[in-house]
């Protein structure tokens, strides 16, 4: 198992998780600060993983981009969701970062799964 496989694993179980959230969001359930808390904290851990691995020695160029765009989504998402809109994070925004996730996640794809 390589890092970037763990990485990519560890990034869909988030992004499965985000999108049940982003499904409250929209039916306008609130649901516990801790569950939105680990969704975070696991994009976090995935991206560590993820730049652990890349600055080991020579990776994919797709790996650094899906290391990007995932550290633009964990800092849009700290930013608008537990700075600007803590309490109710307008649509588009919550499909924006939702994007960005999976964005990362079809950059890594190639690299978690190359034979």
């Amino acid at each position: 198992m390589t890092p970037p496989f763990v990485a990519f694993w560890l990034m869909a179980g988030v992004a499965l998780g985000g999108a049940t959230l982003a499904l409250t969001v929209f039916l306008g359930i609130n649901v516990p600060r801790a569950l939105r808390v680990l969704h975070g904290v696991g994009a976090l851990l995935a991206l560590a993983i993820l730049g652990a691995a890349n600055s080991m020695g020579p990776t994919h160029p797709l790996a650094w981009w899906a290391f990007g765009v995932w550290s633009a989504g964990l800092v849009g998402g700290v930013l608008f969701f537990r700075i600007m809109f803590p309490g109710r994070p307008p649509r588009m925004l919550v499909v924006g970062h939702g994007a960005l996730g999976l964005i990362g996640l079809a950059l890594l794809y190639p690299v978690a799964f190359a034979a």
